[in-house]
């Protein structure tokens, strides 16, 4: 999801950018322009989609793993054994019903603060490892030939 979230938005920002440019019909450079801007923004944008898209999977998985467990009321209200068996679609349903739509994203806050950034950085580094490997190839002239 993230990496195909990932090249939508490069897509969406060179559209952008190639808009900008037609309309200021100059060869002026803009923010726009920033590869690594791009690859950061792009890739924070999709790491943060990518897993408020997940995340109720993601608690249920949660909810099955500690399912019959014993444990202490004071960390919160025991899960009922029967959850172990009931299925995915079923346990969300079921998490619906009883704490409504944003028990699907409870503790999304935490998981997005680390998700989102870690994408950013991971996208950006994996940009600049490309364009030096192309470059060090000498394939950058030549992709950079045919793009123009």
């Amino acid at each position: 999801l993230q990496f195909g979230l990932y090249d939508s938005l490069n897509q969406l920002w060179d559209k952008a950018a190639a808009r900008r440019h037609a309309h200021l019909a100059s060869s002026s450079s803009s923010w726009l322009d920033d590869k690594q801007l791009q690859a950061f923004t792009c890739g924070l944008v999709a790491g943060l989609l990518a897993k408020l898209g997940s995340h109720p999977l993601d608690v249920a998985k949660k909810r099955y793993q500690v399912a019959g467990l014993t444990r202490d009321l004071r960390y919160g209200a025991r899960v009922q054994p029967r959850l172990a068996v009931m299925p995915l679609f079923s346990c969300l349903a079921d998490i619906h019903a009883k704490e409504g739509i944003a028990g699907l994203w409870k503790g999304s806050v935490p998981s997005i603060v680390k998700a989102a950034p870690s994408a950013a950085i991971t996208f950006t580094a994996y940009e600049a490892l490309i364009g030096m490997l192309l470059a060090w190839t000498g394939k950058l002239e030549q992709q950079q030939a045919l793009q123009a």
